[in-house]
């Protein structure tokens, strides 16, 4: 991933954490994020083109972490 996924809406910052958000004025608001929050969202933009199970999204973002559904 690159330091920065565009979508329409937002902006995710991959260099800072923080994801940029746009309203219909076209102005931006940075959003601070927790850093697991932040590898959730970064893991989901990067597989925006293909559907994830429930496992792999309790796991994939955080190899490391035992996360109880």
């Amino acid at each position: 991933m690159t330091d920065a996924t565009n979508t329409s809406a937002v902006r995710i910052d991959a260099a800072n954490l923080c994801v940029w958000r746009r309203n219909v004025s076209a102005v931006a608001g940075r959003r601070d994020l927790p850093p697991k929050t932040f590898d959730g969202l970064r893991y989901l933009a990067e597989s925006a083109s293909r559907l994830a199970s429930h496992d792999e999204l309790l796991t994939a973002p955080w190899r490391d972490l035992h996360v109880q559904p």
